[in-house]
């Protein structure tokens, strides 16, 4: 999605809540919004959460390794987890 359509949207959604007159729909709208803040923070915080960029990063570094010699070959793990058997 570009910026100008999340943008649109954002409009969109705006219009909505300032269209709201009654203290009911305002009610709903505010239950609605306190539940997606509660759903973002919790997305923030897994521990898997990664930008693209900084996948990039990892990624890089992982080839810089591996060209270096830092690494375990699937053979060498194998064999590390066989032992605790």
């Amino acid at each position: 999605m570009t910026a100008l359509e999340l943008q649109e949207r954002k409009n969109w959604a705006l219009d909505i809540l300032q269209a709201c007159n009654s203290e009911e729909a305002i009610s709903y709208m505010e239950s609605l919004a306190r539940k997606l803040i509660k759903i973002e923070k919790a997305e923030l915080k897994r521990p898997n959460c990664f930008t693209l960029e900084e996948v990039k990063e990892m990624l890089k570094e992982t080839n810089r390794d591996k060209e270096n010699g830092i690494y375990v070959s699937e053979q060498e793990m194998r064999d590390f987890f066989q032992s605790f058997r």
